[in-house]
């Protein structure tokens, strides 16, 4: 299994992969475009859990991660000082 992170921007997302030992298989910036992030995803191991930070307009993001066959959890952005 992998484990996969989307950094939601406003243009983009962050996106990172890495195994269950840790190890980093990929990471990139994912434009906002129809279909893109859902392709990301089809190229990694089908039922993988993905970590979305929940920013005002992340819902769109959940529809992409379901219609790869991911399975989507939300994380809340870590505060800035």
């Amino acid at each position: 299994m992998q484990y996969i992170t989307f950094d939601a921007h406003e243009h983009y997302t962050l996106a990172s992969v890495e195994q269950a030992d840790g190890r980093l298989v990929r990471e990139l910036q994912i434009p906002h475009e129809r279909g893109a992030l859902r392709q990301f995803l089809q190229r990694c191991e089908p039922g993988s859990p993905v970590a979305v930070e929940t920013t005002g307009n992340w819902y769109w993001i959940v529809d992409e991660i379901e219609g790869a066959g991911s399975i989507p959890g939300s994380c809340t952005p870590a505060r800035r000082n």
